[in-house]
């Protein structure tokens, strides 16, 4: 359901999800195409959505209780790619809207992760958030789209992203420059 390839082109990881069964058991992958080893780095998750690092060196996912629909939060954990424990960056209660798919975005220096999320209860309009990787406040970057928002990838310089928009029949994709809001200096 969603996948991310390697800085390097070596790398594949995706998402696989047995939709018969079991409800939480989903499957993180890493495919190693090279050598075509595939490992399981965790298990029994209903993972949604997935980005890596852009040095290739963690992996954040997205990820719910597929089974406790009405209480169970949806969580954005970060793991090393070469497999681990993950850490908890960012959790709120579930949510079931597209936005939920194909979310996920690391800005160049790493120390954000953009995701997009719907407003309850109609899960209208989508909102670019970011969180901080190493734990922080949750911050409203400034774009809303009466749409969804799908795939937000964020240019190497960190000043342009680019993103598509779906509403009933209409898509589009979307370019903007110096769109994040001013970071404060690293600690």
């Amino acid at each position: 359901s969603s996948f991310a390839l390697s800085p390097d082109g070596k790398t594949i990881f995706y998402v696989f999800q047995n939709t018969g069964g079991q409800a939480n058991s989903g499957r993180l992958m890493r495919f190693d195409i090279d050598s075509k080893r595939e490992t399981e780095l965790k298990k029994d998750e209903w993972f949604i959505s997935l980005a890596l690092s852009p040095d290739g060196t963690q992996l954040a996912y997205l990820k719910s209780d597929r089974e406790n629909t009405t209480e169970a939060p949806s969580v954005i954990e970060v793991m090393p790619a070469a497999g681990g424990e993950s850490r908890e960056v960012y959790r709120d209660a579930i949510w079931f809207d597209g936005s939920r798919y194909n979310t996920l975005a690391w800005t160049p220096d790493q120390r954000f992760l953009l995701f997009v999320r719907g407003i309850p209860p109609n899960a209208s309009p989508s909102v670019l958030w970011r969180v901080p990787v190493a734990g922080g406040a949750l911050e409203n970057v400034g774009v809303t789209m009466s749409g969804s928002i799908k795939s937000p990838t964020v240019h190497p310089d960190g000043n342009r992203m680019a993103f598509g928009t779906g509403e009933q029949g209409a898509n589009a994709v979307w370019a903007l420059e110096h769109f994040l809001p001013a970071q404060t200096a690293k600690r």
